[in-house]
């Protein structure tokens, strides 16, 4: 999996990673009851695309690793470095 962008949306901190395997959101709003999930594509309001799966969830943290953004790197890093956010994904 390889990262082609990254944005941060206006509304409190989703993440958009968009990859050559797919799109990816990362909710990090903090009011939000799910706060800290991944989905695939953009969040349905039943949350039924909410990546459950550590594999997938470990290919798009892996390719993003290797992305860089002159922009969002800061971003980026502070994710990256939260990685008490796994064990809240899967418990």
């Amino acid at each position: 999996m390889k990262v082609l962008s990254f944005g941060v949306f206006l509304d409190g901190g989703t993440f958009k990673i968009t990859t050559d395997e797919g799109i990816f959101y990362v909710d990090k709003r903090g009011s939000s009851s799910t706060k800290g999930k991944m989905f695939k594509d953009y969040p349905k309001s039943d949350n039924s695309n909410m990546v459950n799966d550590f594999e997938i969830f470990s290919q798009v943290v892996s390719a993003l690793d290797e992305y860089k953004s002159e922009l969002f790197q800061t971003d980026i890093d502070d994710w990256l470095n939260q990685f008490g956010i796994i064990s809240l994904l899967f418990p």
